[in-house]
């Protein structure tokens, strides 16, 4: 579990992965179907979590709200240090 001062985050999950949701947040979420292969959730917890979280669930997960931590975690794919060039 991650520390620190827990905040409404939203996010945006293809179906897939519905099951990986319920198991890091519990039952207690509510999700909100947006298409048929995709819904959202809010869940109130520490954010270094959540970033941690989407990024190991990258290809399925997107956090919506707050903006900084959806900047933060863009940040994060950017600054890839497994992405090389053939100019080394």
């Amino acid at each position: 579990a991650f520390s620190g001062k827990p905040e409404s985050i939203t996010m945006r999950c293809d179906n897939i992965i519905l099951d990986d949701v319920i198991d890091r947040f519990g039952t207690n979420i509510f999700t909100r179907k947006t298409s048929d292969t995709e819904f959202e959730f809010t869940v109130h917890t520490p954010p270094r979590g959540i970033k941690f979280w989407a990024l190991q669930y990258l290809q399925y997960a997107e956090v919506l709200s707050p903006i900084w931590l959806k900047d933060q975690i863009t940040s994060s794919i950017l600054q890839n240090k497994y992405i090389t060039s053939n100019t080394q």
